[in-house]
């Protein structure tokens, strides 16, 4: 456990960079406003199709329907709300993936199940008036409720998993021309996930049955996150600079669904929503620029005493609540090979990782700082909790450094160091704090990283979190 020091970790680092106390935003699951809609509907793709400025939707079903249709959702001009387009396009579809390519200027959608049940490996695009099917020399296998997000660094859209999940993993690069497989040994399956690309971490987030999972381009990771579920859906929210996740259930038996919106800028936390949206899953999320947030329709409730199906279009939007401050987190500093150890005492799905369980700081309340993956076979000595004001420099030299002074120019530090807080290595570690009741913290930000030294001699650090303190 930690020592009696911990408790003013956070309490000395805030103090050194505390900043104005500042009103901001709340955020509420609000209802938008339209022409007609597309109706109850379930198993849809939606994508923001951003050089027309208008979210285009396409496919679902509605009870014994299988849906073949085209919806486009604007707010900027006439006709405002949903629209349908009479147009020739794919067959009737459910469980497909859309996704808009930004370096070509189109809606990308994938595979699903037609009518009958029968698999898709269809590639479509959309040009904001047109249907054009493509026949690429290779394409995936048939599927259906996989995930489609961008990723620009590998020069296209990317779509991960889906049925049949039959123990086989699937990860593939569409570039306008072909696919490409991308599948390793290290690509996890997985199906009825979301998955968004945030850009500013330059990293795939995927949420869903077997948990959360990140990709850097190169290689996959797990990471500690919210309880595993089924049919979320998730999207990147560029303005905030995080991806939102909302829905799905954690009991697909049951209709567990969990009455919460969740936010990841490198670390997962609640954020705080008022009221919340009816809780579903089996729907489909956009980031909408028009209307200033992330945006779904539709979805379904499946509970023990019978289901409810959806035709609303809501919006995540702040709203001003005086005297309230969000906090927030950030993680940063996942890539350098420190964390691998460079001897195989780590794997890539097992290395190191600081994090704050889900929960945000806000003052007058308890907050915890916590590492897993820590001890493994080789059993490393108690580990320091490093913590300071900032990530730009340490003692006037620009962040981050390396530890070539200790023989590991691999491993980087991140975070201005000015206090340390031990504790006794386990697999997992805990350092608690409590943050007073004082609102020259709120808006501050302070830094955290872990340092150790295994047993068998070579150290390592962990990634880094930003913590910014709120009011609530």
């Amino acid at each position: 456990m930690p020592n009696c020091r911990a408790s003013s970790a956070v309490v000395s680092a805030a103090f050194l960079f505390a900043l104005a106390t500042s009103l901001t935003a709340q955020f509420a699951w609000s209802p938008l406003w339209g022409g007609g809609h597309p109706g109850d509907r379930i198993d849809h793709a939606m994508a923001y199709d951003a050089a027309r400025g208008k979210t285009v939707m396409f496919g679902g079903s509605s009870g014994a329907i299988t849906f073949g249709d085209t919806w486009t959702f604007q707010t900027t001009a006439a006709p405002y709300g949903w629209t349908q387009h009479g147009i020739a396009g794919p067959t009737p579809r459910t469980g497909h993936a859309m996704v808009y390519d930004d370096t070509r200027q189109v809606v990308v959608l994938f595979g699903g199940n037609l009518i009958g049940g029968v698999a898709s490996n269809e590639t479509w695009e959309w040009d904001g008036s047109t249907w054009t099917q493509h026949t690429p020399t290779t394409s995936p296998p048939p599927r259906s409720h996989m995930a489609a997000a961008p990723f620009p660094q590998l020069g296209g859209v990317v779509f991960y998993g889906g049925y049949p999940n039959n123990g086989t993993s699937h990860f593939w690069l569409w570039d306008g021309i072909d696919w490409q497989d991308l599948t390793t040994a290290d690509t996890p399956p997985n199906s009825a996930h979301a998955m968004a690309y945030h850009e500013g971490q330059q990293a795939l987030v995927v949420h869903g049955p077997n948990g959360t999972l990140i990709y850097n381009g190169s290689s996959w990771r797990y990471e500690p996150g919210p309880t595993p579920r089924t049919n979320p859906s998730m999207v990147y929210d560029p303005v905030r600079d995080r991806v939102v996740m909302f829905g799905g259930s954690t009991d697909p038996v049951g209709g567990v669904y969990p009455n919460e919106t969740m936010v990841w800028n490198g670390l997962w936390s609640e954020t705080t929503t008022t009221p919340y949206g009816p809780v579903r899953e089996r729907f489909d999320m956009v980031f909408d620029p028009n209307v200033g947030g992330p945006v779904f329709y539709g979805g379904i409730y499946l509970g023990w005493s019978g289901s409810t199906s959806f035709s609303d279009t809501q919006a995540l939007l702040p709203t001003t609540l005086p005297g309230h401050s969000e906090a927030s987190l950030r993680g940063f500093g996942f890539t350098d090979d420190c964390l691998y150890i460079g001897n195989g005492l780590f794997s890539e799905t097992s290395k190191p990782l600081l994090y704050t369980g889900g929960q945000r700081a806000w003052i007058d309340e308890p907050f915890g700082i916590y590492a897993t993956n820590v001890a493994g076979t080789f059993q490393p000595a108690p580990v320091l909790l490093l913590f300071g004001p900032s990530d730009q420099t340490w003692n006037g030299v620009p962040l981050p450094v390396d530890l070539s002074v200790l023989g590991r120019p691999d491993c980087l530090i991140y975070i201005d160091v000015q206090g340390t807080n031990a504790a006794s290595a386990g697999y997992n570690v805990a350092w608690p704090f409590a943050i007073p009741n004082s609102l020259p913290l709120v808006g501050s930000s302070s830094y955290f990283q872990m340092f150790g030294v295994s047993q068998l001699g070579p150290i390592f650090t962990s990634n880094a979190v930003e913590v910014v303190i709120g009011q609530r």
